[in-house]
């Protein structure tokens, strides 16, 4: 039985991760970048950060007492989502800026957004067998399509500011430009976790609402950095993302 539902385990995270793999992928459609680097990318950036984000959050609970059992009163789950928002916010990013910012396959500005989301999906990937191990299979599809898209949506945010970085004409230092990207990524993740932890009223229905919120305007955001892609002077761009010279 055991051995029965490791299989479940394995094969139902290896089929969400996939599909968000597919999902990421599709949404680079002029110049792709190799699936290898992608998840090379992903899977090295999302464990660091899943492992120093995991280790303060640890640290936080012995340090204030505060367990994660929701519901949390308002004033434990407001502290505990803040914590946890900005530390995860922050590994992640800095995993993703340490692994691309010399990696030549970065070069159009809807990468950023791609590495982004690939590395949150592989933090994302990674916190969900914790959660699985801790309260059972019941949560996988739950956390694949509302966690899972929480953490890319979050991270393409941030990732909008890796290209603005790279790409913009304003050169300004790394730090002075992400601010305030990571700061917006944090204070959505920090919402989203506050209306889960605490005793928010219809928290599920909130929820939702947020994280397709987050998606509509990241979508929106991709298509504008999709048009700022320097290969469309180059060639033409099929529908399907095929380019003829």
């Amino acid at each position: 039985m055991i051995l029965s539902s490791g299989y479940v385990v394995f094969i139902g995270l290896a089929l969400s991760t996939g599909l968000w793999v597919y999902f990421i992928l599709r949404k680079d459609r002029i110049e792709r970048e190799p699936l290898i680097t992608v998840l090379r990318v992903g899977a090295v950036g999302g464990i660091a950060s899943a492992f120093c984000a995991g280790l303060l959050n640890l640290v936080f609970v012995m340090v204030t007492g505060i367990r994660f059992q929701p519901p949390l009163e308002w004033s434990n789950a407001l502290s505990m989502s803040i914590f946890i928002g900005l530390n995860e916010e922050w590994w992640k990013m800095i995993a993703t800026v340490w692994l691309v910012s010399k990696l030549h396959e970065f070069n159009e500005p809807v990468d950023g957004v791609i590495y982004g989301m690939a590395v949150s999906l592989g933090f994302a990937a990674v916190e969900n067998i914790g959660y699985i191990e801790k309260y059972g299979l019941g949560v996988m599809i739950p956390r694949t399509v509302m966690s899972i898209p929480e953490h890319l949506g979050c991270g393409a945010v941030w990732g909008a500011g890796l290209a603005v970085a790279r790409f913009g004409a304003l050169k300004r230092k790394l730090p002075v430009v992400l601010l305030p990207y990571f700061l917006a990524a944090a204070a959505v993740h920090v919402l989203y976790d506050f209306v889960l932890f605490s005793s928010f009223p219809m928290k599920a229905g909130v929820a939702v609402f947020m994280v397709i919120a987050l998606w509509v305007f990241v979508s929106k955001r991709i298509e504008n950095l999709l048009a700022q892609s320097p290969f469309l002077t180059i060639g033409r761009c099929t529908k399907g993302g095929i380019w003829e010279e």
